[in-house]
Formats: C-alpha cells, structure tokens, sequence
C-alpha cells in the first residue's frame, strides 16, 4: 500500500525533531557514542523517508511544509 505525501512528511518531521540536540542527547545525559549511533539510525530511517517520497527534504522545508499543514 503506497502511503500519501503528507504521511511520509509527518514522519520524516518527526525524524527532524527526534534529531534535535536536546532529545537526541536527552539534555545531555547520554555519551557521545550513543548519540552517535542514535544520529545514524534516525539519519538513516530519514534517508529511507525521502527516497519513499523521492525528494530531498530539508529540515527548512519539512518544518515549513508542517507549519502549513497543521490540522
């Protein structure tokens, strides 16, 4: 079952926000070495996102394609 535009996009904003600083390193309790491997696995599930959408999204697009799609 192929899933729309904007459920690819709600997840690959999700991955954006999961990348952030504060919740990536959970306010900074975790190493360096698990963040790292974090960043990986969420940069490589975002990869995934894109090419199922197959487009390049940036975190500026992402961001601004939720702010005009919020239900």
């Amino acid at each position: 079952m192929t899933r729309t535009r904007d459920e690819i996009m709600r997840d690959i904003c999700d991955i954006y926000d999961r990348m952030s600083g504060e919740r990536i390193s959970h306010d900074g309790e975790l190493s360096l070495s698990v963040i790292n491997k974090k960043r990986k696995s969420l940069e490589n599930k975002l990869n995934k996102l894109k090419i199922e959408l197959n487009e390049d999204v940036s975190e500026y697009s992402a961001w601004t394609w939720w702010l005009e799609n919020q239900l």
